[in-house]
């Protein structure tokens, strides 16, 4: 299986995870690195006290980091492995799955605006699928 994230993802989903959680409170917790998913997102904070063991899981989180500006193109491409494995894993747990995607600003190319989407199955029910991008 071809590795195609770099340290630079990495970074990115860092950068991330401070933005969801100043903007949305959530807080984010990886997942392996060959994990089919990028992040769980874990229940609210008990004050300080973040046990290790017992917290619980209250959705899956996929991101994806683009280097062109957004609406650049009329369509985001998105790995459709990586959606069915989301819904799948919400159908499965009762838990949503939300889909983040990063763009570089136009006012400011270093930093980033972020976009955030649930996904069900009805988002694939009513949206086009179409072959693209790399056919490696």
């Amino acid at each position: 299986m071809p590795v195609l994230e770099t340290i630079t993802d990495r970074d990115n989903e860092v950068l991330f995870d401070g933005h969801i959680e100043a903007h949305l409170g959530w807080r984010l917790k990886p997942l392996p690195r060959f994990h089919p998913m990028d992040r769980m997102i874990m229940g609210e904070k008990d004050g300080d006290h973040h046990p290790s063991e017992g917290e619980s899981i209250e959705g899956w989180l996929e991101y994806k980091t683009r280097t062109r500006l957004f609406r650049e193109f009329p369509s985001v491409m998105i790995s459709l492995s990586k959606i069915l494995t989301g819904v799948g894993y919400s159908e499965r747990t009762g838990l949503a799955y939300w889909l983040g995607v990063s763009f570089p600003s136009p006012k400011d190319p270093e930093s980033r605006e972020y976009y955030m989407s649930k996904i069900t199955k009805g988002t694939i029910d009513h949206n086009r699928i179409a072959l693209s991008g790399r056919y490696d």
